[in-house]
């Protein structure tokens, strides 16, 4: 048995990735999904708000409207 040092990157809920960019991004989804905790999108019933899953899923699927409207802001 041989033992091999390694070089991984942890993120803050403790997940290991061997790649920085995989960590960055993982660590990136965090942030913001703890940010979304105190700044929801609430609807217009009282209580609602779009779960952050929903939203993240929404984003990813119009990745490329959302990155042109910004932007052009």
């Amino acid at each position: 048995m041989t033992i091999e040092k390694i070089n991984a990157f942890k993120t803050s809920d403790g997940e290991i990735f061997q790649e920085k960019k995989a960590a960055n991004a993982h660590q990136a989804k965090l942030d913001l999904d703890g940010w979304y905790d105190n700044n929801k999108l609430y609807g217009n019933t009282a209580y609602s708000y779009v779960h952050f899953e929903d939203l993240i899923k929404w984003l990813e699927e119009n990745r490329t409207e959302v990155l042109q409207i910004l932007k052009e802001w």
